[in-house]
């Protein structure tokens, strides 16, 4: 390692001491494997992605929730590129909190409703063009 800090936690370090040892199958005195348990958080952001996507809709209400959905399965159908601020031209209402959109979109990408074709500046006149997810509806 060179002199200069890591930015890794101590528990990246000692997984790639571990996996660089585990290669040259020698042990690096005063360290010792990983186990699986200490492994880093890396590797499970998938996860941790989905579970904070569920942390944010658990309190979105179902009404909302449904003329969201409806909403997003009408941009889909039509087939052409669009952003979350479409589904407002729709008649879906603003919901509770801006960060109810991102869960629909994703449960709607999971279920291959949509998929994600870039990113774009936004249309909502109040963001100041801020880089927005495209989607487009999948034509399975």
């Amino acid at each position: 390692m060179s002199a200069r800090k890591s930015r890794l936690s101590p528990a990246t370090e000692t997984a790639q001491v571990g996996s660089d040892a585990q290669q040259n199958d020698t042990a690096i005195p005063g360290q010792r494997r990983a186990t699986q348990d200490e492994l880093p958080l890396i590797y499970d952001g998938d996860d941790r992605k989905a579970e904070g996507l569920d942390q944010a809709d658990a309190g979105t209400d179902d009404w909302w929730r449904s003329c969201c959905d409806a909403g997003i399965a009408e941009l889909a159908r039509r087939g052409q590129p669009f952003q979350a601020v479409d589904l407002l031209d729709l008649g879906v209402p603003e919901p509770s909190h801006p960060n109810r959109w991102g869960p629909r979109l994703h449960a709607a990408a999971r279920a291959g409703v949509i998929e994600p074709v870039g990113y774009g500046p936004s249309r909502r006149a109040t963001t100041a063009c801020s880089a927005v997810r495209v989607w487009i509806g999948r034509n399975d």
